[in-house]
């Protein structure tokens, strides 16, 4: 995985999350963020000047890249009192929970009646050229777990020829593009990530959509050029190609205030 080329990317859209916030709850004011990760959105988030508590799972593939307290959970039920928080904030990461219609009961129970939640979703338009780029991206993921691997035997002095993965096997595991969220495959999701089934599943949920955006930036789920394809080339992009998240600010259903 590019770290630096994701971090650039999360901080991009934890600027864009900023900006709406500023706008609609500044600081100080609590904020609970949902799926963490790294806890690179969360410390830009302290930085602005917000009273932030960021959750995770235990067995979160970023654990070991924090750079923020974040709290690990069950995925289930927050440690958190009723009505204690003034946003709730997540970044791609809705579509990996199973029983994200279930959870939206949760977010609303810790949210203040005046509060809100901001929601970074990945859009048709990321399943659609993930999915385009499978191939190319399968090869250059099969080639770095090559190098690892080699790198992995230089270190403990094995000898060459030892087992280790062919990049045919590899890519023979990832034949066909998979699903990226919890339901569905990876043709379905072009219905899934589309910002009428997002806008439908909160509204059916107790939310009022008060704000439908997208994040104007250009990526896939491979970071095929990661870094050497820069931010404003990628906000560029997304004019042609399409953007990559949506962004949606929510208010509770029986709250009517308008942004």
């Amino acid at each position: 995985m590019d770290w630096g080329f994701l971090e650039d990317l999360r901080k991009a859209e934890g600027d864009l999350a900023l900006a709406k916030l500023g706008n609609l709850k500044p600081p100080p004011a609590s904020l609970v963020e949902i799926g963490g990760g790294s806890g690179w959105q969360a410390q830009q988030f302290v930085a602005a000047g917000y009273d932030v508590q960021s959750f995770d799972l235990a067995g979160s593939s970023y654990s070991g890249n924090r750079v923020f307290p974040v709290r690990d959970y069950d995925g289930h039920r927050l440690p958190l009192a009723d009505a204690s928080t003034d946003v709730v904030f997540s970044s791609n990461v809705l579509e990996h929970i199973a029983h994200v219609r279930e959870f939206q009961g949760e977010l609303l129970r810790i949210l203040k009646p005046d509060g809100i939640a901001l929601h970074l979703l990945p859009t048709s338009t990321w399943r659609l050229w993930t999915t385009v780029l499978h191939y190319p991206g399968m090869a250059k993921l099969a080639s770095g777990a090559r190098q690892g691997a080699r790198k992995d035997e230089n270190q403990a002095g094995a000898k060459a020829g030892s087992a280790r993965p062919s990049n045919a096997a590899m890519l023979a595991r990832h034949l066909v593009p998979r699903r990226h969220g919890e339901i569905g495959n990876a043709m379905s999701e072009l219905y899934y990530f589309s910002g009428r089934r997002w806008k439908r599943l909160f509204e059916d949920t107790g939310w009022a959509v008060t704000q439908h955006d997208t994040n104007k930036l250009a990526y896939t789920g491979f970071s095929l050029l990661g870094g050497a394809l820069g931010l404003d080339a990628r906000r560029r992009l997304s004019k042609v190609l399409g953007s990559s998240c949506h962004v949606f600010v929510l208010r509770k259903l029986e709250s009517k205030t308008r942004i």
